[in-house]
């Protein structure tokens, strides 16, 4: 992996390295070896995200899966999509969100996503990025409701009620602020699959 990411893996680990060192806790899982290149490709692909090798992807799961969970609302941008309401679908691969409502997301579809199992990346990234999570390769997830240009979406398995109940309320929040422009947007964008 090293030699695959050259500059990127030297960057990443040691971000890593200052991460394991305010966060003991993680040290105690396994193999240290394993453990920083893991969320060292976390760190990658959180910088860059983008079309990635198995091996690649083989860590990158290896290392969400080392992280804390997030659970509540994350919005990110997609192309335009024609999900009906009762869509069901897996994500493609993984797909970096911000767990800030009042964030500026980029793409012609807004997505709210209820989530028990996106990743956080507090403290594997900048502070201002400290809201960033990553929802992993084919999570399953169900349009709950399309209003214009959004969708609202939930992980499968997730209570109907009270997930499309915070998910509006998070629609009503987004439409409350005055999202600023951001430059560095394109971050949280995915492609969903076709209806």
């Amino acid at each position: 992996m090293r030699t695959a990411l050259g500059t990127k893996y030297d960057s990443a680990t040691r971000a890593v390295v200052q991460l394991l060192a305010e966060r003991p806790g993680l040290r105690a899982s396994g193999d240290p070896a394993a453990l920083l290149t893991e969320l060292a490709v976390v760190r990658v692909f959180a910088e860059e995200p983008g079309a990635y090798d198995a091996a690649f992807h083989t860590c990158l799961t290896a290392g969400l899966r080392r992280l804390p969970t997030m659970r509540g609302v994350v919005v990110t941008g997609s192309r335009q999509v024609n999900h009906q309401e009762g869509s069901k679908f897996r994500l493609q691969g993984p797909m970096l969100a911000v767990a800030a409502v009042g964030a500026a997301v980029p793409g012609e579809t807004e997505l709210l996503i209820w989530t028990n199992t996106a990743r956080r990346l507090e403290g594997l990234l900048d502070a201002d990025r400290r809201n960033d999570v990553v929802l992993a390769a084919h999570t399953p997830l169900r349009v709950l409701a399309v209003e214009d240009n959004r969708l609202l979406l939930a992980e499968e398995g997730a209570p109907t009620e009270r997930a499309l109940s915070n998910l509006r309320a998070a629609a009503t929040a987004r439409a409350a602020v005055d999202i600023p422009h951001n430059p560095n947007a394109a971050r949280w964008f995915g492609a969903l699959p076709a209806a």
